[in-house]
């Protein structure tokens, strides 16, 4: 069956007309779109403030990153350099005993970017055993990162001394001494580390005396046998005052080791 439908009633307050409505939707729509734009202004507003808040967050976790990166970057660098500065100071303690005027002592070798400085002083006012101060600054790229710094004995018993007598006894330590008349001035190595050469030098000049064979006199012995005597050393013919020796000795591994000695002559 059909059903006929009559176009005069077709009008806005017919109720069959409200029901056409949805099925054919044009007055739908017209709603929706006028409700966007109403509402445009509203839309504009959230989305700006969304991207404000998501820039605000981006930022804080980016900076946050950031931050994070460097604390680690400066973390890595001191552990780097504490590293460093452990592994040079063990290799100077394995090494002979060097005064401060010295060849240094050799640089260990290093991370890329990684330099180590090393500053020897020899602390006065210590006689025997000899003592120095090792100060080690270690940079990166060219900014101090580390500075450590400790204090080494002289352990290998070599000491310059100075005797009475020829034959070396009851001898004192030269470092600090006042000196006057004749003495017998010698380099003792208990340990015997002395291989085959001492050069004595005084006051920066010299060789003055080179020895090759033990004792180590500074004046030289009567001969080469151990037992001979010193030759004696006339200060007086010295001037009076402040005057350094020092023994530059040649060691059985090798290496070449000073012993400095600051005294005075008092005729």
């Amino acid at each position: 069956m059909f059903r006929t439908v009559d176009s005069d009633n077709l009008n806005p307050n017919n109720s069959s007309c409200h029901g056409l409505h949805p099925r054919l939707g044009r007055p739908g729509w017209s709603g929706f779109w006028a409700a966007i734009r109403d509402n445009r202004g509203t839309f504009l507003l959230e989305t700006v403030v969304a991207s404000m808040i998501f820039s605000m967050v981006g930022v804080a976790v980016l900076s946050s990153l950031g931050t994070v990166n460097i604390a680690g970057a400066l973390t890595e660098e001191q552990s780097q350099a504490e590293n460093i500065a452990r592994n040079q100071m063990e290799a100077i303690f394995n090494r002979v005993y060097r005064e401060p005027d010295q060849t240094p002592y050799p640089t260990i070798a290093l991370p890329p970017g990684y330099t180590v400085t090393i500053d020897v002083t020899h602390l006065d006012g210590y006689t025997d055993p000899e003592v120095e101060k090792i100060a080690l600054t270690i940079s990166h790229h060219g900014k101090e990162v580390l500075l450590l710094e400790t204090a080494r004995y002289r352990t290998d018993g070599m000491r310059l001394a100075y005797s009475a007598s020829p034959d070396r006894s009851n001898p004192s330590v030269l470092v600090d001494a006042v000196l006057d008349g004749t003495v017998y001035v010698f380099l003792d190595d208990p340990t015997q580390l002395i291989d085959d050469q001492v050069e004595f030098f005084m006051d920066g000049f010299g060789p003055l005396q080179t020895e090759n064979f033990i004792h180590w006199d500074f004046e030289g012995s009567a001969g080469v046998d151990p037992a001979d005597p010193a030759n004696p050393w006339n200060t007086s013919a010295e001037t009076n005052g402040p005057h350094t020796i020092t023994a530059k000795a040649r060691l059985n591994n090798g290496e070449t080791v000073n012993v400095t000695a600051d005294f005075t002559i008092s005729n």
